[in-house]
This record gives structure tokens, C-alpha cells and sequence, in this order.
């Protein structure tokens, strides 16, 4: 899985599809924004509600991660008028951190297994979302609960 990583952000890299971009303000636990307005939401994640249990602490933990910090992306569509994008910080893949950390869910929908292996050892150390019962109610049930 790291040589995959590793290959794709050098193929970013390579190909200028990446760009990087100042963060200036964390929404929640997988949305934060760029100084210059855009609205970037992490690939292949995804983080509890700020109403759920833990989505404070989701936001909090993206939110000292990244804030004023300088992100490289490799943006791969949309999603709500937000860029969907794989988030890279001195060389570490954003996405996988808040997986490995049990701060967010694998969206297996969109990442296939490529956090599977981080997020099971999560499971399994029961870090994070993994503390609660059952590992706590998805945040895509919550949101179908709710609208």
C-alpha cells in the first residue's frame, strides 16, 4: 500500500496535477478551506458529524494537523461544491492519519481498501471512533438519520 501511495503523489507530483495551498480553517473532521476560498474535502475519509460522539475531537485532530500549514493536492472530483482530494503534509498521506488514529472511517466506497490495513489495527487497538460500541453510528447513517 506505501509504494502505491508513493507512486501516486509522484505521479502528482510529476504530472502538475498537484498543487499546494495554505489551510485556513478546519470545518470538521474531513472539510477544512484554503486561504484562497476553496472548499477541500478529504479523499477516501470520512469523519464523524460535528454532532456525533467524537466529532469535535475528529475536527480538533484535522485541525491541529493541518491549520496554516502548506497541503499538496491531488484533487480527484466533487462533492457539495467541495474539491475532493487526496491531502499530503510533509509527505504524509492526511487521509490515512486520521484513519491510522481512528479520527475517520475508510469510505470504501471511494478508496476501495487502500486504509483498510490502518483502519483495522485501529479497530483493533480501539482508537478513536473504535472506542465506542460497535465503533459508533457511520457518519453516512447519521446523515441519512438526519436530513
Amino acid at each position: 500500500m506505501r509504494k502505491i501511495m508513493v507512486l501516486l503523489f509522484l505521479a502528482m507530483a510529476l504530472s502538475n496535477v498537484a498543487w499546494a495551498q495554505r489551510v485556513c480553517q478546519v470545518h470538521d473532521g474531513d472539510t477544512f478551506k484554503l486561504c484562497n476560498g476553496q472548499s477541500i474535502r478529504v479523499w477516501g475519509v470520512d469523519a464523524p458529524e460535528l454532532k456525533q460522539p467524537l466529532g469535535i475531537t475528529s475536527r480538533n485532530f484535522l485541525n491541529h494537523l493541518i491549520d496554516d500549514q502548506t497541503v499538496h493536492l491531488l484533487c480527484v472530483g466533487k462533492s457539495y461544491r467541495r474539491k475532493v482530494c487526496m491531502v499530503q503534509l510533509h509527505h504524509q498521506d492526511v487521509g490515512k492519519d486520521l484513519v491510522e488514529q481512528g479520527y475517520a472511517y475508510e469510505s470504501r466506497e471511494y478508496s476501495g481498501t487502500v486504509y483498510t490495513d490502518v483502519e483495522n489495527i485501529a479497530k483493533s487497538q480501539h482508537l478513536g471512533v473504535w472506542s465506542l460500541p460497535d465503533g459508533g453510528v457511520r457518519p453516512w447513517v447519521y446523515r441519512s438519520e438526519n436530513r
